[in-house]
């Protein structure tokens, strides 16, 4: 795809949080033209949604997981998987294809303990239950999951049930290549220290195959022109991921586009300019607008939070919040694994 205007040269390491750069990054997120003004009406239709997903989660996500609703992995994956499933079911009205919220919030529970599992698996028994489970995608769930990857494979045979792999051919062979994507960033080339384009690079072509998988479910077909906007809003979300992954991936010592000082808040708007153009193009301005303003929601919020929290990591210590996460909550970042 042609992409947006490129990303400047990083510097040599990043530099230390103070008051001035924090003012900066809340005046850069609220002067764009245009933009701020739309945070605030999205928020009823969304909260709305996240309501509706969180009850979906205690039905259809929660009694899979170790320990059910009242289990730790279950309480720190809802979120998560209320953020994912809101994705897929906002997605999902744009193009005009129904998607059942159970199935949008597995969906999205699916993702997140499948990418965090991947990390937390490195070179261990987690990674071949993984592996096992995208080269076979039949092969049946653990029955009692112990591990967050045994955990990603009950969702994934859950998933599985209601969106079988012949029926929606795109989004498990996007899931093989995001499978092979993940492997290969853990043998990174030469010297193990990519360059700052070459890790923007990554985490669009990651994520770009994450939003396949995804947009898969609700399309199971999407035509070249759809095939593009999804790798473009995939590739688009994932670096908003590591914006907003500052504080634990400098914490974990992972190096990515965040982590070198890449990702200025200012480029990602420019993604999102290019993402709403290539929609707008398939489902029209207005459709794409009601959608687009979620993406803009969840921008600003990520900004606010980064602004707060400067790079101090989330804690996960501790039990979640009771009741449906809103918006808000959505963007406390509690984590899953790491």
């Amino acid at each position: 795809m042609n992409d947006p205007e490129p990303f400047p040269a990083p510097p040599a390491a990043p530099a230390p949080p103070s008051p001035i750069g924090r003012c900066r990054v809340l005046c850069e997120a609220l002067r764009v033209p245009g933009q701020a003004v739309r945070l605030l009406p999205t928020l009823p239709a969304v909260n709305a949604d996240c309501r509706t997903l969180a009850a979906a989660h205690a039905s259809a996500v929660a009694p899979l997981l170790p320990g059910g609703a009242d289990g730790a992995l279950g309480r720190r994956l809802l979120p998560w998987a209320v953020k994912g499933g809101l994705l897929v079911l906002r997605y999902a009205r744009l193009t005009g294809h129904p998607v059942d919220p159970a199935t949008a919030v597995l969906a999205g529970a699916f993702t997140r303990l499948y990418d965090d599992a991947f990390d937390e698996a490195r070179g261990g028994e987690g990674l071949a239950v993984l592996d096992r489970l995208v080269a076979e995608p039949t092969t049946p769930a653990p029955q009692a999951p112990g591990t967050p990857a045994e955990s990603a494979a009950v969702l994934f045979a859950a998933l599985r049930e209601r969106l079988p792999a012949d029926r929606h051919p795109v989004s498990y062979g996007a899931l093989s290549q995001l499978h092979a994507a993940q492997h290969a960033s853990l043998r990174p080339p030469g010297d193990g220290r990519p360059s700052a384009p070459e890790l923007v690079r990554a985490s669009r072509h990651k994520g770009g195959l994450g939003m396949l998988v995804l947009g898969g479910l609700v399309q199971p077909t999407p035509a070249p022109a759809q095939r593009k906007a999804l790798l473009a809003l995939g590739g688009f979300l994932q670096l908003v991921d590591d914006y907003e992954d500052l504080a634990v991936d400098l914490r974990a010592g992972l190096r990515t586009a965040a982590t070198c000082g890449n990702l200025p808040l200012g480029a990602l708007y420019a993604e999102l300019s290019h993402v709403g153009a290539l929609l707008a193009a398939l489902y029209g301005p207005y459709r794409t607008r009601r959608f687009t303003d979620g993406l803009v929601c969840w921008l600003h919020l990520a900004a606010v939070t980064r602004l707060v929290r400067g790079r101090t990591p989330p804690s996960s210590a501790g039990p979640a919040a009771a009741g449906p996460p809103t918006v808000t909550a959505l963007f406390t970042r509690r984590e899953v694994i790491r």
